[in-house]
């Protein structure tokens, strides 16, 4: 699946070559990650999301010749551009000084922003065809999953978008993955829809940090109150109409969730 269009692709080829150029790591993660993994028309993007492996005193290069290509830079929002075709880019740098500082602090607008996550980024992402002729590292879905959660997690009134993507990722997480009917999932006797909760949940397990781990079981908690505001936004992101007369999806995929994400042990 070719996520991208065609004024996408051509800002992913210029900023492809300027990152090779600067020898900086470039990764696509947000929603055009998510369409790369999943075919789903519901979920539209005019954005570009990536992270690059450089830190603040670097990122003055990239963006001289970013600018030197035509891109301009919108204003105090430091991290987002567009270029000369019109696609909107949002940059995220994230190299190891600022990842081992844990937060990114744009120093213009003020806004800060947790890197919790993002060694999972570099580390784990995988390279995949986006277009013709163009191959990028792409964040896999459960890392995608943990991104989405630490940043609900910094700010659940702004970020409530990201929830919503975390209840599509775990009721769409992998849907061709022959897991789904290996025999851990015949064992355990889980409904078909909601393997992909406790797949995603199986997956982050063996991966997180102590911080990332208790960040998952602390919005784990809060989604288990079935009247918490964070438990009505997972529900809507489904079209889950809950009833006490009847099973909820949302309560169900969460219940998942969290069994998968029990089932290993946390490792740091």
């Amino acid at each position: 699946m070719h996520p991208l269009l065609p004024e996408q692709v051509t800002a992913a080829r210029d900023l492809k070559t300027i990152c090779d150029d600067l020898q900086a790591d470039l990764v696509l993660i947000g929603a055009m990650a998510y369409r790369t993994w999943i075919d789903d028309p519901a979920r539209h993007t005019l954005d570009i999301d990536v992270a690059v492996a450089i830190d603040l005193d670097e990122f003055a290069r990239l963006s001289e010749r970013l600018r030197a290509a035509g891109w301009q830079q919108e204003g105090k929002m430091e991290h987002r551009w567009t270029t000369p075709e019109g696609a909107r880019v949002d940059l995220i740098p994230a190299g190891p000084k600022l990842r081992k500082q844990g937060t990114l602090n744009w120093p213009v607008s003020g806004m800060r922003m947790s890197l919790s996550g993002f060694d999972h980024v570099f580390r784990d992402s995988v390279t995949t065809t986006v277009a013709e002729n163009l191959n990028l590292k792409v964040i896999p879905l459960h890392v995608l999953a943990l991104l989405k959660i630490v940043a609900y997690s910094e700010s659940p009134y702004r970020r409530q978008k990201d929830l919503a993507d975390v209840a599509a990722l775990l009721k769409r997480y992998d849907p061709e993955d022959v897991r789904r009917f290996g025999p851990e999932i015949l064992d355990i006797g889980l409904d078909y829809e909601l393997v992909a909760a406790y797949l995603i949940g199986r997956d982050l397990a063996p991966i997180c940090s102590t911080e990332e781990n208790r960040l998952i079981h602390a919005l784990i908690e809060r989604l288990r109150d079935r009247d918490s505001p964070d438990f009505r936004i997972f529900q809507r992101a489904l079209n889950d109409e809950f009833h006490e007369s009847r099973r909820s999806l949302a309560a169900d995929l969460i219940k998942a969730f969290r069994f998968g994400f029990g089932s290993l042990p946390n490792q740091e």
